[in-house]
């Protein structure tokens, strides 16, 4: 009788940090805010033998694959051949307790948050999917939410800022210092809908390429299209 074993390795994984949705504090972050590949990218998943989990504050998405060098157990290979250049396009579904309890600004209708890994933003080891944080204009409009840095420290709006009413960063009814370090979701990662052009409506869109990166360690696959399982992370700013 012939044994058929089935080999399943990371295609790559993104961690979503939100201390509000932390298990400790008795809820995780997929109850409220759901991840699900659209249309086309399901039907790459059935052709390219890919699947994925959302497990406690991480997407995991693995495929079916080979040893490129056996009996060495790495590196690994698809499985199927890949045919060279393809994307995975990842939605983002959020709940009002989730707008409710994070640093963002409304997102779906006219504007929707964008992720992918052909950016380059490498921070204390992190491969962010989020952009740097956008430097503050004090002529620019933002709705409510949003997050800007000023000198280096992250500001929030805490109701919408025109910016031909010349609202100054510094006015406490308008905005909030987070005084935060590090990466955080900010208005650089909100785009209009028309550039990104979701299937749906949505808060939120990630796209994996499988090139066009200017970092080779978010890459998919090395020169050799060996599997590297990178890890990226998207960390979102609790209002708690």
């Amino acid at each position: 009788m012939d044994v058929i074993r089935l080999l399943y390795t990371e295609l790559f994984t993104i961690k979503l940090v939100h201390t509000g949705f932390e298990a400790t504090a008795g809820s995780k972050i997929f109850t409220q805010l759901l991840v699900e590949p659209d249309g086309q990218t399901k039907q790459l998943f059935k052709r390219l033998d890919v699947g994925y989990r959302c497990v406690s504050d991480t997407v995991v998405c693995f495929i079916r694959s080979s040893f490129a060098l056996p009996p060495a157990k790495n590196p690994k290979v698809p499985f199927v051949t890949t045919g060279g250049y393809f994307f995975i396009r990842l939605l983002l579904f959020a709940s009002p307790s989730f707008v409710y309890k994070t640093y963002v600004a409304p997102a779906g209708s006219k504007t929707i948050y964008y992720f992918n890994n052909q950016i380059n933003n490498v921070q204390s080891g992190n491969r962010y999917l989020s952009r740097q944080l956008q430097n503050y204009n004090a002529a620019g409009s933002y709705d409510s939410g949003t997050v800007v840095s000023q000198g280096g420290v992250p500001f929030a709006t805490l109701q919408p800022v025109n910016g031909a009413e010349g609202i100054n960063i510094a006015n406490n009814a308008y905005w909030k210092s987070l005084a935060a370090n590090g990466q955080i979701v900010n208005n650089a990662d909100l785009l209009n809908k028309s550039a990104v052009k979701p299937s749906q409506t949505c808060f939120g869109a990630i796209d994996i390429f499988t090139n066009g990166t200017t970092n080779a360690t978010y890459s998919l696959f090395n020169n050799n299209s060996e599997l590297q399982s990178p890890a990226y992370v998207i960390p979102f700013k609790s209002r708690a």
